[in-house]
């Protein structure tokens, strides 16, 4: 049923934005980290950047050009201090295939350009990162674009 989907749908990305969030808390240093507390909640929850393999690698012997590319994206976007929160407030749940499956729709043209926009889909760094984060999620078999 519809209902059913949307729910494990809401699942989803309610999860990657916790995700999300303990990312960006991860990062921050030890003086940052006193402005702000993080949900008691969200204490067992990995960061994208944790469940992600290339750039789970805490000590990267080489710090390569896909390490970089990947760390960026996820500073940028779902990581960030904006988690990308505009992106998740407005995309659109399709169900498709006798709702088993669904399509997120962003509308990345709604609004002003990304650089107005930086918690947006116009950002395709919130965009690269959820990508990145439905293909770890356990309850995502497959992504395509």
């Amino acid at each position: 049923e519809e209902s059913d989907l949307l729910e494990v749908v809401n699942i989803i990305t309610n999860d990657i934005q916790d995700m999300g969030e303990v990312g960006w808390y991860q990062k921050m240093d030890a003086q940052e980290k006193l402005k702000y507390s993080l949900d008691e909640s969200t204490i067992d929850i990995p960061s994208i950047s944790d469940v992600f393999s290339l750039t789970a690698i805490a000590n990267a012997a080489s710090d390569n050009l896909r390490y970089r590319f990947w760390r960026e994206i996820f500073k940028n976007g779902i990581e960030s201090k904006h988690v990308c929160s505009t992106m998740f407030s407005t995309l659109f749940v399709k169900a498709r295939s006798g709702n088993y499956s669904f399509e997120l729709v962003l509308n990345p043209m709604d609004g002003p350009p990304a650089q107005d926009y930086k918690s947006s889909a116009s950002n395709p760094n919130c965009v690269a990162s959820l990508v990145a984060a439905l293909s770890v999620h356990p309850y995502v078999l497959s992504v395509k674009a």
